[in-house]
């Protein structure tokens, strides 16, 4: 996800490790929050420069971010605890931010290929849901779906050249709830 407030900081905390202060090896990128909440957990907390792509993925509509039985065995314990204590799995201002970027995909701010860029596991949530629609809920709008899931058209976009699917997408694609959080 995109980050507005990145710092540079220590991975290994120089509290526990001031033999890498000095490292470059031990400079990561993060919000600042993140690095803050992280503070000295350095063995709990996954290092991003571990993390593949696979690992996470986006529930839809809860905002969640869960594992994947992707992580290896090793790396489960300390996946799930950099969720819970990063509050990346369900805290409060990330899933604010991730409705955010919903609502703005769903208003046409933003079409899939800036959602991927700016959201990627969000746009991927996106994505697994629309490709749970039944094809026959729209046909002859292929082409219109096609031009959609290749970023050339918003949603709104899409609703407009292709009204048979608009139900479709509604329904795999529901307003955020703003009673959640």
């Amino acid at each position: 996800m995109h980050i507005e407030d990145g710092t540079v900081d220590h991975y290994r905390s120089s509290k526990n490790r001031p033999d890498l202060a000095y490292e470059w090896n031990n400079y990561r990128f993060a919000s600042e929050r993140m690095n803050k909440v992280k503070g000295t957990e350095d063995e709990q907390i996954l290092d991003p420069f571990e993390v593949e792509d696979s690992w996470f993925e986006l529930l839809l509509p809860s905002f969640m971010l869960v594992t994947t039985p992707r992580v290896p065995e090793e790396h489960r314990r300390r996946a799930e605890h950099t969720l819970k204590r990063l509050g990346l799995r369900d805290g409060e201002p990330i899933i604010r931010r991730r409705k955010e970027w919903y609502d703005q995909f769903r208003a046409g701010y933003l079409n899939l290929a800036g959602l991927r860029a700016w959201a990627p596991l969000l746009a991927r949530a996106i994505e697994r849901r629309l490709m749970q629609i039944n094809p026959n809920a729209f046909d002859g709008e292929q082409t219109a779906f096609q031009r959609f899931m290749g970023g050339e058209l918003t949603l709104p976009g899409l609703r407009r050249e292709a009204p048979l699917i608009t139900q479709a997408i509604d329904e795999a694609l529901p307003p955020a709830d703003r009673r959640a959080r």
